[in-house]
């Protein structure tokens, strides 16, 4: 390690940088996104999962980077650039787009084939209430569509 100020200010001036970034862009995100991502039904599910992940990764950085760093040095955070790398990959190409969606359309994006029964379900009960002479009090009597 060298005694050097202008290094010592360098990294004290990342972190400070590094910090807001990271709770802006990520930090609360993460749950945002998974509350858009799961169905209602396995929302805990997925969030649990997620949580289990997170808890290893702390324990990988709280036990397993001192190690590390001991044995390789300045060097070992080039691991991290490298898995990085990978992340920033596997988020751009992976990771489905949710803006400017309902909630009904991600539900849709992401239940696969419960999109085509639901869809069938709601052309089924517009045929049978055009197909009655009298309309049904408890039940709108026609359907709105809005413009995308």
């Amino acid at each position: 390690m060298t005694e050097s100020q202008g290094s010592s200010r360098a990294v004290i001036a990342f972190i400070f940088l590094y910090s807001p970034a990271y709770n802006v862009a990520y930090n609360a995100l993460t749950y945002t996104f998974l509350v858009e991502l799961f169905p209602y039904h396995v929302r805990a599910k997925g969030i649990t999962v997620f949580q289990w992940f997170s808890r290893a990764a702390g324990f990988f950085n709280q036990f397993v980077n001192p190690i590390g760093i001991a044995n390789a040095g300045w060097k070992y955070y080039i691991s991290y650039c490298v898995w990085l790398g990978f992340e920033l990959a596997f988020i751009w190409f992976l990771f489905p787009e949710t803006s400017n969606r309902t909630l009904e359309e991600l539900a849709f994006l992401y239940e696969g084939d419960v999109r085509q029964e639901q869809e069938k379900r709601v052309e089924n009960e517009i045929q049978r209430d055009e197909g009655s002479s009298e309309p049904d009090k408890s039940e709108p009597n026609h359907v709105e569509t809005v413009a995308r």
